[in-house]
């Protein structure tokens, strides 16, 4: 009787996982494109703030994002075709690198694309608060360099992602103004380089 507990307990638990894994696969995949301001905001191990940053992004299925940074520093960051640029604005300089969709160090595009990696390495839980969904994925191995990842939902929207490294740093990054779906012009995922400008390829 009591293996036979036991082992319903173990069934409702993989059953609920499934159930959190599938809300969150379908909430993702629901994202064609995505139009957003942006507020960025890291915290060290104690809570102290070391960074903060903001600006606007633009996504697109397959693989394309703009992420633009204006504050403190004029950055922005371009993947497309398998590339990723960064174009320093301050320093006048652009780095021109392969992208690398299975990285370890999750970036928006893995959240967004790769949900079979992010099954793979994360155990999923969620929570319904009003009309915010959270879902809370914790890392399956300690040698992962992001620990922990919080995706907040308002009515379906994507609105907050929480990454908590392996040096328990957290980044807080918000959206606002957010546009899901519209069309999206794709010449804004093409560098656009201006002369005088040193172009660095590795």
């Amino acid at each position: 009787m009591k293996n036979l507990l036991c082992l319903t307990k173990v069934l409702l638990i993989l059953c609920t996982s499934t159930v959190f894994a599938d809300n969150l696969k379908s909430l993702l995949q629901s994202i064609n494109s995505f139009r957003a301001s942006f507020k960025q905001v890291s915290y060290d191990n104690q809570g102290k703030l070391i960074g903060e940053q903001s600006g606007s992004m633009i996504y697109a299925r397959p693989k394309r994002l703009f992420w633009r940074t204006l504050k403190p520093d004029q950055r922005e960051i371009i993947v497309s075709d398998s590339k990723l640029w960064i174009y320093d604005v301050d320093l006048m300089q652009v780095t021109e690198q392969a992208y690398q969709a299975n990285s370890e160090n999750y970036s928006l595009l893995s959240i967004l694309e790769d949900f079979a990696t992010l099954k793979k390495r994360y155990s999923i839980k969620d929570k319904i608060a009003k009309q915010e969904h959270i879902f809370e994925l914790s890392a399956r191995k300690n040698n992962l360099p992001t620990r922990k990842i919080l995706l907040k939902f308002l009515n379906k929207q994507l609105i907050q992602i929480n990454l908590l490294d392996h040096l328990e740093h957290m980044t807080v990054i918000s959206f606002t103004q957010i546009k899901k779906n519209k069309p999206i012009d794709t010449e804004v995922f093409k560098l656009k380089v201006p002369q005088g400008i040193d172009y660095i390829k590795s």
